[in-house]
């Protein structure tokens, strides 16, 4: 067995521990989320994911978003203009999730490559142009409107970026369902009937009480 298939076990056995040992999860959801917890350890642990619609491996891909994302909030930290930092620090918290979120469930990367490859980048540019116009202090009419425009797309970006990330939760949630529905159907197949173990473990912990 490969090293990571040994790290992605260990991850897989502690996410189906902790929720089933720990907080009296189900059986059938505490190996679903330890299955799951395994696939996600044996794609992040491959060193070079290609998902589709990319260019480039994804590990190269997160790399660059978390940099541009940490420029994003250094370049915000010199604005003077509160609206557009609040709207440059909610993007950065909302990219971070997604990164993460991508860092756990990798396959969740397949429709974001113009997210990654464009919308991100473009963040970033125009923030840069931003500041570059109000630490020159010049009010030409063209510079008004480029921050004015400016001031609209990024509050435009925050609902979106916030919709990208709803869709991920989203997505995951329908897949996790669906997987335990699976599994729950499977455990029946072989004769056990998980509506009955919770039944069995109320009784048991009506009686202690």
């Amino acid at each position: 067995m490969k090293n990571k298939d040994i790290i992605s076990a260990v991850i897989g056995s502690a996410f189906f521990a902790v929720p089933y040992l720990a907080f009296s999860t189900p059986l059938a959801p505490a190996l679903a989320i330890g299955v799951a917890a395994f696939g996600a350890g044996e794609l992040i642990l491959s060193k070079d994911i290609v998902i589709k619609g990319y260019t480039k491996p994804l590990k190269k891909v997160i790399e660059d978003a978390t940099k541009q994302n940490k420029e994003i909030l250094a370049t915000s930290k010199k604005i003077n203009d509160s609206e557009i930092q609040d709207y440059a620090y909610k993007i950065n918290s909302t990219v971070n999730r997604i990164i993460n979120t991508i860092k756990e469930n990798p396959n969740k990367a397949e429709k974001l490559d113009t997210f990654f490859d464009y919308y991100l980048p473009m963040v970033l540019k125009i923030l840069t142009k931003y500041d570059n116009i109000e630490n020159q202090g010049l009010s030409s009419a063209e510079q008004k409107k480029f921050m004015a425009s400016a001031k609209k797309m990024l509050s435009e970006a925050t609902l979106s970026f916030d919709k990208v990330l709803n869709n991920l939760y989203q997505a995951e949630l329908i897949d996790a369902d669906a997987d335990m529905k699976v599994f729950n159907t499977m455990l029946k197949s072989d004769g056990i009937d998980t509506e009955e173990i919770e039944v069995q473990k109320k009784e048991k912990k009506d009686e202690q009480e």
